[in-house]
């Protein structure tokens, strides 16, 4: 009895843990009066950049969104955010925070939305936020019986639909199995062991 209420409190325990998002990723990317003097491009100085990703232009053609990854060498890690830029005013602003990955931006067809992927649930899903980057929901996998349930596929870029609503993209996995052969023409393989 003790061993099954010791295993209960363990696993509670366990679970409860997994609801904590990590800290924010601390980046320091100033390059040092060394690297400065040397003047080369090393692989030390090139983590130290930042990567533009995936980027959607707004419908009204004002507005870039894209996702910007910073690595932390310190810390061992890196994080992909998502930032907005005013064409005009050439102001970036950041959307999200550095607690997790947040990929695949994508406009919703009127522009009041943004659509886009997060792994700040646990696991890769669809979420969107309004184009200010407030009011972040999931739409995917959200386990309450809400939005669509996890997809079995990878899920790639979200697409927005003329409807302002939005739909995953799915990619079927390499390694999915049917009960239709692949090959109906070729006779089935015979083995003993």
């Amino acid at each position: 009895m003790k061993k099954i209420l010791l295993l209960m409190i363990l696993a509670a325990a366990g679970a409860a843990s997994c609801d904590k998002r990590p800290a924010p990723l601390t980046i320091d990317n100033a390059l040092t009066a060394d690297e400065i003097t040397a003047g080369r491009l090393t692989p030390e100085v090139m983590w130290k950049m930042s990567r533009a990703g995936d980027s959607s232009l707004s419908p009204d053609g004002s507005k870039l969104l894209y996702q910007q990854t910073d690595y932390s060498m310190s810390e061992n890690r890196g994080v992909t955010t998502l930032w907005i830029e005013e064409i005009v005013s050439e102001t970036a602003t950041r959307l999200t925070d550095g607690t997790s990955n947040n990929l695949s931006p994508r406009w919703s067809a009127d522009g009041s939305k943004i659509y886009f992927l997060s792994d700040r649930s646990g696991s890769m899903q669809v979420w969107e936020m309004t184009a200010r980057g407030t009011d972040a929901r999931q739409l995917t996998g959200s386990g309450n019986g809400e939005g669509v349930s996890d997809v079995e596929a990878s899920v790639s870029a979200p697409t927005a639909n003329t409807s302002g609503g939005c739909r995953p993209c799915m990619s079927q996995p390499a390694n999915r199995r049917t009960s239709t052969p692949i090959y109906p023409s070729r006779r089935p393989a015979s083995t003993m062991t």
